[in-house]
């Protein structure tokens, strides 16, 4: 079933539906599961709509009145409605807090473990995706501006298109383009950050208003970015960042927290190192096309770690 129109929720909320549009609510939410609606949109439009859209909720809530008592057969059917109303009120909270929009009626593609994948843009653009990753492409794509939303890591090869701008949104991060070559890591729960290869892009913290924390970045320049922090600009490797484009897992003086979180998305376990007593030491190396149980062995000699490996789970020890 295709999705109700988000102007028929709001009058929906506010009381305002005739009894057919009442019904094609019931139908949508008993056709559909929320689950596929993915919520997103930039920061700076939620900020302009939160505090209108959030006085007018609380003023529908406020309105509702206590039911009376009924018989069993009539709070049955009274509380399926009520249960209804719930979860829409549910969807409009979730909406307006996160800045989204209703729906996801875009295009959308993942990698799994160990799994990167080219998605080609119809603009020519070009989108490579590490493992563990998430690319969604809006229905208007191309029309005035190619906005994309990633979640974990991508490298994208930008046409010009000077009338257009190439914006990704990651995390609270956006980043604009026109033509250029840049990658960006927004893994959740880590640091975010955009390295520019080629061209000049400019980095926006969606969370700041507008102005306040932009930076330009040239090529071989970096931005870093971490929840409740300012942007950081400086340079970095283009072997470090990019080794993942070439199917290499780098590392650089990598502590062991930063080398089994790549190991996890890579070869899809987990790992329980809490027998380790030594985690003082640092990697460095990089591995093209080893199985786990190779790098495993390689730990194991470097670095005096025993290893036990339990269907989807990796046991370190000393």
């Amino acid at each position: 079933m295709q999705p109700v129109d988000r102007a028929l929720i709001e009058k929906y909320i506010k009381g305002q539906c005739t009894p057919e549009e009442e019904e094609q609510i019931h139908l949508w939410i008993d056709a559909n599961d929320a689950d596929e609606y993915p919520f997103f949109l930039s920061e700076k439009r939620y900020r302009r709509r939160e505090q209108k859209n959030w006085k007018r909720l609380i003023s529908v809530l406020e309105g509702l009145k206590p039911l009376p008592k009924y018989r069993s057969w009539e709070a049955k059917h009274l509380l399926r409605y009520a249960a209804v109303l719930a979860f829409i009120a549910g969807v409009w909270l979730f909406n307006h807090y996160t800045g989204g929009v209703l729906w996801w009626t875009g295009e959308k593609f993942k990698t799994g473990y160990g799994e990167t994948r080219q998605v080609n843009l119809p603009d020519g653009s070009v989108v490579m995706l590490n493992v563990m990753s998430e690319l969604k492409i809006p229905e208007d794509y191309g029309k005035s501006r190619r906005e994309l939303y990633l979640t974990g890591e991508g490298y994208f090869k930008v046409q010009k298109d000077k009338s257009r701008p190439f914006i990704v949104y990651s995390n609270h991060i956006s980043t604009t383009a026109l033509g250029t070559v840049f990658n960006v890591s927004a893994y959740p729960g880590e640091e975010t950050f955009v390295s520019l290869e080629r061209g000049m892009v400019k980095i926006q913290d969606e969370k700041k208003s507008q102005g306040s924390n932009v930076i330009i970045l040239k090529p071989g320049e970096e931005v870093t970015w971490h929840e409740n922090k300012k942007l950081h600009k400086n340079h970095f490797s283009a072997k470090e960042r990019l080794s993942w484009t070439e199917h290499v897992l780098y590392f650089k003086d990598a502590g062991i927290e930063k080398v089994i979180s790549d190991l996890e998305r890579y070869y899809g376990v987990t790992f329980d190192y809490s027998a380790l007593t030594d985690r003082d030491w640092k990697l460095n190396g990089e591995y093209k096309n080893l199985s786990l149980k190779e790098i495993l062995e390689s730990l194991s000699f470097n670095y005096n770690i025993h290893y036990r490996i339990e269907k989807d789970k990796v046991i370190l020890s000393q």
